[in-house]
């Protein structure tokens, strides 16, 4: 009898491990879980970091503004834009070709770099902020962009904006 007491006592301390393995594993499931939902949501929240800009320009002498705030940036953060110049809108495309200048209206906070159609080469120094004789053909959807990278020196002041312009 003394050894069957002690083949129960091995099985229930046996299932007492067996019970903390499991609820272990459990456990592990549930943080690898918790991790990758904060992993994806981690993930969305960079990808908001970059931001796409239309501008269709379907006349001469015409001009279009947009502001974009940096308030938000902090000292040495950086945010990209994609600036889409076309010559388009729906299904209405230019008749005639059209050629027009990107200006930008940087603050002191801030450095401005902007590069057209994946190129490396950046368009803009501190003293000249206007990228002149661009051209959109007419008859044929034709559309330029441009990749426009903001990085804050120091940190920007409440309600900063950078202004950018296209007039054709």
């Amino acid at each position: 009898m003394g050894k069957e007491k002690t083949k129960k006592n091995v099985k229930k301390e046996m299932s007492k491990q067996d019970k903390t393995l499991i609820a272990t594993f459990i456990g592990l499931i549930v943080l690898v879980a918790v991790l990758g939902i904060v992993a994806l949501n981690l993930d969305n929240i960079h990808k908001d970091d970059n931001q796409d800009l239309v501008i269709p320009v379907l006349e001469a002498n015409s001009e279009s503004e947009l502001s974009v705030e940096v308030a938000d940036l902090e000292e040495g953060a950086t945010k990209e834009y994609i600036l889409v110049v076309s010559n388009y809108k729906d299904k209405q495309v230019l008749e005639k070709s059209i050629t027009y200048d990107v200006d930008i209206t940087p603050t002191e906070s801030v450095e401005v770099k902007v590069y057209k159609n994946n190129s490396s080469d950046n368009l803009i120094t501190e003293d000249d902020l206007l990228i002149e004789n661009n051209k959109l053909k007419a008859k044929a959807k034709m559309e330029d962009t441009y990749k426009i990278v903001i990085k804050a020196k120091q940190q920007p002041k409440k309600q900063e904006k950078i202004n950018i312009k296209i007039h054709s």
